[in-house]
C-alpha cells in the first residue's frame, strides 16, 4: 500500500499523519509534491525495503527541506538515505527499525534535539 495520489495535490501541505496504514512504500518524488512539508509521520507501517528511487536503486536523499520532525519508528527499513539535506529537522524517531548504521548526514543536523 502506498500514500494516496490526491494527498500530492496540497503542495501547500505541511504535516503529514500515516501512522498505522499498513503503507509499505512512501515515493522517491516526496519532496517534489511536498516542498512546504514540516511534520511526516509513517511509524507503525510496513516499510521494508531501504528507501531507494526506483530508477537506479540507490539510496535516495531525503529532500524535504522544511522537514521538522520525522517519525519512522515500528517500520521494519533496513537503511535510510542521507539526511543531510534536513537542515532544520529538529525531531528524528528511526526506532524499532531494523537499520544497522544511522543514515549519512547526521553529523549535520545542527538543530535535532530528539
Amino acid at each position: 500500500m502506498a500514500l494516496p495520489r490526491d494527498l500530492f495535490i496540497a503542495t501547500t501541505l505541511q504535516v503529514v499523519h500515516c501512522a498505522h496504514n499498513k503503507l509499505s512504500r512512501i515515493p522517491d518524488n516526496l519532496g517534489d509534491n511536498l516542498p512546504e512539508l514540516q511534520e511526516l509521520d509513517l511509524s507503525h507501517n510496513y516499510l521494508i525495503l531501504p528507501f531507494t528511487t526506483k530508477k537506479n536503486e540507490q539510496l535516495a536523499t531525503f529532500q524535504l527541506p522544511c522537514l521538522q520532525k520525522l517519525n519512522l519508528n515500528n517500520n521494519k527499513v533496513t537503511s535510510l538515505p542521507s539526511v543531510k539535506e534536513l537542515a532544520l529537522l529538529r525531531d528524528l524517531d528511526i526506532s524499532n527499525n531494523l537499520l544497522t548504521l544511522l543514515p549519512a548526514g547526521m553529523d549535520s543536523l545542527v538543530n535535532l534535539t530528539r
